[in-house]
């Protein structure tokens, strides 16, 4: 959150039940506005926290504690302005069922299960904060559909099938959980 001096701003930020969001103040003059002329107020306690009860200060840090809403001010010095304020949502976490395939063209593949793997290891690290977890399902199924692998990574011929983004993504529907195709590039330079 960006405030400076005196000016309102609103908006709004999720954060998940029993997880931890750090919040900064900046562009206010440290000589100006010493950390305890800055101070933060919630107004449902029972739905967020401050961590170790300090409210105070350019950087705080709250834990969600049950599902809800409150907002947050941030009361700076003496000014007689509205606080900059904004609506923090705690919400339940989530894990979501997630089905990788990764097509290839014999042992020429779109991407190697240990990238997959990584990068579903770094969405999680995204998503964490609002509580969401992707569960990838493992095997990791590798599909050779050369016909595919070929729309996306080599030159298209006339007997060449005209596969499509759309047409690939949707061959595996209906396996209860998000369906994820990764691919080295999401166009083609067909034109």
């Amino acid at each position: 959150m960006a405030a400076s001096g005196g000016s309102s701003s609103s908006g709004n930020m999720a954060v998940a039940t029993n997880v931890w969001a750090a919040l900064v103040v900046r562009e206010l003059s440290p000589a100006d506005y010493p950390d305890e002329l800055i101070v933060w107020s919630n107004t449902v306690p029972a739905v967020a926290e401050f961590v170790d009860g300090r409210n105070t200060g350019r950087a705080v840090t709250v834990h969600g504690l049950a599902e809800g809403e409150t907002t947050l001010a941030v009361h700076v010095g003496d000014s007689r302005s509205d606080p900059p304020k904004f609506d923090l949502r705690v919400v339940p976490n989530a894990t979501v069922n997630l089905r990788a395939w990764i097509i290839s063209r014999g042992a020429m593949q779109a991407r190697k299960v240990d990238s997959v793997r990584q990068m579903v290891k770094d969405a999680n690290d995204v998503y964490a904060q609002v509580g969401v977890t992707l569960n990838l399902i493992e095997p990791i199924v590798i599909t050779n559909i050369p016909d595919a692998y070929d729309a996306f990574y080599n030159q298209p011929t006339d007997t060449t099938p005209r596969w499509t983004f759309e047409d690939i993504v949707g061959i595996a529907s209906g396996t209860g959980g998000l369906e994820c195709c990764f691919i080295a590039r999401s166009e083609s330079k067909r034109n």
